[in-house]
C-alpha cells in the first residue's frame, strides 16, 4: 500500500476527501473508472493495511475452512 500525504493547499484534493467522508468517491479518467477514494474515519494505519492485504484474507479464508471446535469440546479436552 502506498501512503501519500495530502498537501493542505491542494483545494481540489481537499474537496474530494470531504466528499468521500463517511462513504466512497469514484474517480474516473475519460469517463472510465480509475480509482475509489474510501473513507477510513476511525481506523488506524494498521487496521487499514490489514484490511487491504490479500495475504491476510487468504489466511483468514484458509482458517475458515478448518474444523471448528465448540467451547464445550475445548473444555472437555482441557479437563475443565
Amino acid at each position: 500500500m502506498t501512503v501519500i500525504e495530502v498537501a493542505s493547499q491542494d483545494a481540489a484534493l481537499r474537496e474530494w476527501l470531504s466528499q468521500a467522508h463517511g462513504g466512497r468517491l469514484l474517480l474516473t479518467r475519460g469517463g472510465v473508472p480509475a480509482a475509489i477514494v474510501t473513507s477510513v474515519d476511525g481506523l488506524d494505519l494498521e487496521e487499514i493495511a490489514t484490511a487491504s492485504d490479500p495475504e491476510f484474507w487468504r489466511l483468514i479464508n484458509q482458517r475458515r475452512q478448518e474444523p471448528v471446535v465448540s467451547l464445550q469440546e475445548a473444555r472437555q479436552a482441557l479437563g475443565l
